[in-house]
């Protein structure tokens, strides 16, 4: 069944005896939901920094420095 508590009364009621399992694809939805609500929230900061450090640069208060990943390739690449 999935994850709807309604299910649960109906089950019960119908069929008393029977084992509930919950279908692994909702399991892995609500996970994959998470992480992509986590994912989406760090994009948006993300791209608030680099609006903020832009923005810096033009008005020439620091001079820029692309920070490098590990394996060397530019940061603002990503």
């Amino acid at each position: 069944m999935d994850m709807a508590g309604s299910l649960n009364r109906v089950v019960d009621k119908c069929f008393p005896r029977a084992s509930k399992v919950i279908d692994c694809f909702y399991v892995q939805q609500l996970a994959f939901d998470g992480v992509q609500e986590v994912r989406i929230k760090y994009r948006w900061e993300s791209w608030k920094e680099k609006i903020k450090l832009s923005t810096r640069i033009r008005k020439r208060e620091t001079a820029y420095h692309s920070e490098f990943l590990s394996n060397g390739i530019p940061l603002s690449n990503c």
